[in-house]
Protein backbone atom coordinates (compact mmCIF):
# COMPACT_ATOMS: atom_id res chain seq x y z
CA UNK A 1 0.00 0.00 0.00
CA UNK A 2 1.48 3.43 -0.59
CA UNK A 3 1.48 4.26 3.41
CA UNK A 4 3.58 0.83 3.31
CA UNK A 5 5.53 2.60 1.35
CA UNK A 6 5.84 5.78 2.63
CA UNK A 7 6.81 4.28 6.22
CA UNK A 8 10.33 2.05 4.26
CA UNK A 9 11.32 5.26 2.48
CA UNK A 10 9.82 5.27 -1.29
CA UNK A 11 8.14 8.08 -2.36
CA UNK A 12 5.44 7.88 -4.43
CA UNK A 13 7.37 9.27 -7.30
CA UNK A 14 9.74 6.12 -7.33
CA UNK A 15 10.52 4.67 -10.96
CA UNK A 16 11.28 1.20 -11.33
CA UNK A 17 14.74 1.83 -13.22
CA UNK A 18 15.78 3.05 -9.53
CA UNK A 19 15.25 -0.30 -8.00
CA UNK A 20 17.78 -2.15 -10.16
CA UNK A 21 20.43 0.30 -8.64
CA UNK A 22 20.05 -0.92 -5.02
CA UNK A 23 22.35 -3.94 -5.83
CA UNK A 24 25.20 -1.49 -6.80
CA UNK A 25 25.29 -0.10 -3.10
CA UNK A 26 24.64 -3.07 -1.42
CA UNK A 27 20.96 -2.77 -0.51
CA UNK A 28 19.89 -5.57 -2.46
CA UNK A 29 17.58 -6.88 0.55
CA UNK A 30 15.05 -3.49 -0.38
CA UNK A 31 15.26 -4.95 -4.19
CA UNK A 32 11.67 -6.83 -3.47
CA UNK A 33 10.09 -3.80 -1.23
CA UNK A 34 11.23 -1.52 -4.10
CA UNK A 35 9.54 -3.71 -7.02
CA UNK A 36 6.52 -3.48 -4.96
CA UNK A 37 6.42 0.54 -4.41
CA UNK A 38 7.49 1.96 -7.57
CA UNK A 39 6.02 2.72 -10.68
CA UNK A 40 6.29 2.06 -14.38
CA UNK A 41 9.35 4.64 -15.96
CA UNK A 42 7.31 7.29 -16.99
CA UNK A 43 9.69 7.69 -20.21
CA UNK A 44 12.48 6.79 -21.42
CA UNK A 45 14.99 9.62 -20.84
CA UNK A 46 17.14 7.91 -24.64
CA UNK A 47 13.35 9.00 -26.58
CA UNK A 48 12.21 11.79 -24.65
CA UNK A 49 11.14 14.27 -27.65
CA UNK A 50 10.22 17.72 -27.51
CA UNK A 51 8.01 19.82 -30.16
CA UNK A 52 10.10 22.56 -30.45
CA UNK A 53 13.50 24.02 -28.57
CA UNK A 54 14.30 27.66 -28.70
CA UNK A 55 18.31 28.64 -28.91
CA UNK A 56 19.18 31.81 -28.14
CA UNK A 57 22.43 33.49 -28.58
CA UNK A 58 23.49 36.27 -25.94
CA UNK A 59 26.26 38.73 -27.17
Amino acid sequence: SPDQCKQSGFTSALECSSCSQLKQFGLSQLDQACQQCCKGDSLDSAKLRYQFAELEICG
